[in-house]
């Protein structure tokens, strides 16, 4: 990929600060509570919620809009992290083969607690999601990425990755990152990330 020219850079930041404005439902607690927590945090559903918004965003920039089946994404984003019901999240610089392992396990356990439409599909889905059998779970694939990354992309999500890991992993993690998607093969989602990855490592 070329490099990235400056007004491209900062257009691609503008358009940053809209998806982190749709963010902001995050941080609405219902009943009129308030989280009380040093640190931003992300539920799972937050995360899923968040996937959503940047999905739909980069549905048009990826001109996928015939070449997808759209509803499989949304599924896939729906029970794509639901073992962690039963394992919790792992936090994806330290997850390893054991910790995929013992997530399957729970999607038995999912399986087994869960409506219908769950119990038919989550472990089919998982399993696509891991190993991005189709397109529909590699673009889902792109889109977890890029959403983690771009929580974390303002001040408080800058804190907050702070608190659990250190400048030299999160950067071995953005490269990692990088090479992820450039296999994936998302251009827009690419161009993006790399964007985000410079103005945080700035």
């Amino acid at each position: 990929m070329k490099s990235i020219i400056e007004t491209e850079r900062r257009k691609i930041l503008r358009e940053v600060e809209k998806l982190l404005y749709t963010y902001g439902l995050n941080k609405v607690i219902r009943y009129g509570k308030k989280r009380k927590e040093k640190h931003q945090t992300q539920s799972v559903a937050e995360h899923v919620t968040n996937m959503l918004f940047c999905a739909y965003y980069f549905r048009k920039l990826e001109n996928l809009n015939n070449k997808i089946d759209f509803d499989k994404v949304v599924r896939i984003f729906m029970m794509h992290d639901m073992g962690e019901i039963e394992t919790g999240d792992i936090i994806t610089t330290r997850k390893t083969n054991s910790h995929i392992l013992n997530e399957k396990k729970g999607i038995e356990r999912v399986k087994k607690q869960s409506p219908d439409f769950v119990a038919r599909e989550v472990k089919k889905i998982f399993e696509d999601f891991e190993w991005m059998k189709t397109k529909e779970a590699r673009f889902a694939k792109a889109i977890d990425k890029f959403e983690g990354m771009l929580f974390w992309s303002n001040d408080s999500g800058l804190k907050m990755i702070k608190t659990f890991q250190n400048p030299d992993t999160i950067k071995t993690y953005f490269k990692n990152l990088e090479n992820i998607l450039r296999i994936l093969g998302f251009e827009s989602i690419l161009k993006y990330m790399l964007v985000l990855k410079d103005d945080m490592i700035k």
